[in-house]
């Protein structure tokens, strides 16, 4: 066999010849690029929507008082209420009335959330 036709049947077997290569590593850069813009825009809107919920809770406090007895329960409410409302920092206090403590434990309690028996905390906004 002569050696030109060994090299002959060699580039025969080649997958990719010369420029084939070149346009798949073309794509394989591109498609790398495309990635890594990808995740460059979703670092991006990450970024921004936790900068978004910062702004909305920030300054906002919850208080929850757990007292398995409703009169001690409710007279502490009452004081808690009273002092933040002496604080110059709070412009804003509200007690969490108890139809709507039943209505946020509803997809968790059901209809139990209702049961006046239940020891909910009371909850001051």
């Amino acid at each position: 066999m002569a050696p030109g036709r060994a090299m002959s049947r060699a580039s025969e077997r080649r997958v990719l010849d010369e420029a084939g290569g070149v346009r798949a590593m073309t794509w394989v850069m591109a498609i790398m690029l495309f990635l890594t813009m990808l995740a460059a825009a979703l670092g991006l809107g990450t970024a921004g929507a936790a900068r978004a919920l910062d702004r909305q809770l920030a300054g906002r406090l919850t208080v929850q008082i757990i007292d398995g007895d409703p009169v001690r329960r409710d007279a502490s409410a009452a004081r808690v209420l009273a002092t933040l409302r002496t604080l110059p920092e709070v412009t804003r206090v509200a007690a969490v009335d108890r139809a709507e403590l039943t209505r946020l434990l509803r997809p968790w309690l059901g209809s139990d959330g209702a049961d006046p028996g239940l020891p909910v905390p009371a909850m001051i906004d």
